[in-house]
């Protein structure tokens, strides 16, 4: 999919969305680039587990019109494997956590998870 100024766009059944910045025209460079990190993203994507979409889609319904847009696919990467482990009825314990994309690192979002779970348990 594209969206209106060409830019690659994955948008799957729970509203999440990647979306490289480019600027107002991008080059062919531009879309290649964004072909390739939605390429990554659906590939990535096959590994969630019930409770990663359950995430991603209240991540979605919670964004400005119901999309949770990322830069690139690593971030998706990155909180797949921050919340690896995390198990259906204790997602809604991470709703609350910092999930804006790339303003964490892998360990530091994992320490917040990990955390957030302690809470529950």
């Amino acid at each position: 999919m594209t969206d209106d100024v060409g830019v690659a766009m994955l948008w799957t059944q729970y509203g999440l969305g990647v979306v490289p910045a480019v600027g107002s025209s991008p080059s062919e460079a531009d879309r290649d680039r964004a072909d390739r990190e939605t390429a990554k993203a659906t590939v990535i994507l096959e590994k969630t587990s019930p409770a990663q979409v359950a995430l991603f889609r209240h991540l979605a319904e919670s964004a400005p019109n119901g999309r949770y847009v990322v830069p690139r696919a690593q971030w998706i990467a990155t909180v797949l494997k921050a919340t690896t482990g995390v198990e259906e009825p204790d997602v809604a314990a991470l709703f609350a956590l910092d999930w804006t994309p790339e303003s964490m690192t892998l360990e530091e979002l994992r320490k917040k998870v990990l955390k957030a779970l302690s809470t529950i348990r």
